[in-house]
């Protein structure tokens, strides 16, 4: 509830301007912009493609009302073809873990697959984070992908599962055996996800 505002803000937003914003024979920058319900904010994502096949994606929010609640999650979601099966980080792992509980989740070199990523909690709700990634790449069977990297870190999240599949609460709290499986690869790249909480009695 404290953070509906939020909430609202990705479910709704609109796009006011989008467009080249600078173009040569090594690089083009393409930047969208938007603005929030009840104008609370804008942003923007700008995506630099060059030549050689490589995008930096940068992503800013700038807030236009004070007091607002925290944000919950900042971050981008796309859905990844089935075919890339395999998936390969470089950060902390081997199972989900979050900003306030990764004490023994170690930085390495993981491998797994989104089915694998996913955590069976009885009633199906956020899971299969993984935090302090330096990289983490989607591959076929012969070894080609694609690959996101920090700078320095990103989280993330890649489940056969819709964050509106997972969120639980419009659907009246479905329970396991309720999820269809997506015939794609659910992604979210973050910045951040404020953490698990529960240390004092779930208030924090």
């Amino acid at each position: 509830k404290r953070c509906q505002v939020w909430f609202d803000a990705s479910e709704k937003r609109t796009v006011t301007k989008s467009g080249i914003v600078r173009s040569s024979a090594e690089l083009v920058e393409i930047a969208v912009h938007f603005i929030f319900p009840e104008d609370i904010a804008t942003g923007k994502v700008s995506y630099m493609i060059s030549a050689r096949g490589k995008i930096t994606v940068e992503t800013s929010i700038t807030p236009l009302k004070e007091k607002l609640p925290e944000m919950p999650r900042f971050g981008l979601n796309l859905q990844l073809s089935p075919q890339f099966k395999q998936v390969n980080w470089f950060g902390r792992g081997p199972w989900e873990n979050y900003a306030d509980r990764k004490t023994a989740s170690f930085v390495g070199l993981y491998r797994s697959t989104p089915d694998d990523l996913f955590t069976p909690y009885v009633r199906p709700q956020e899971n299969g984070y993984r935090t302090d990634v330096r990289w983490v790449e989607f591959t076929d069977i012969n070894g080609t992908g694609v690959r996101f990297t920090g700078l320095p870190v990103i989280c993330f999240s890649a489940l056969p599962y819709t964050y509106d599949d997972l969120k639980g609460f419009k659907q009246g709290g479905k329970h396991l055996a309720d999820l269809e499986k997506k015939p794609f690869t659910d992604l979210n790249l973050d910045y951040g996800q404020t953490g698990v909480g529960g240390d004092d009695s779930w208030g924090a």
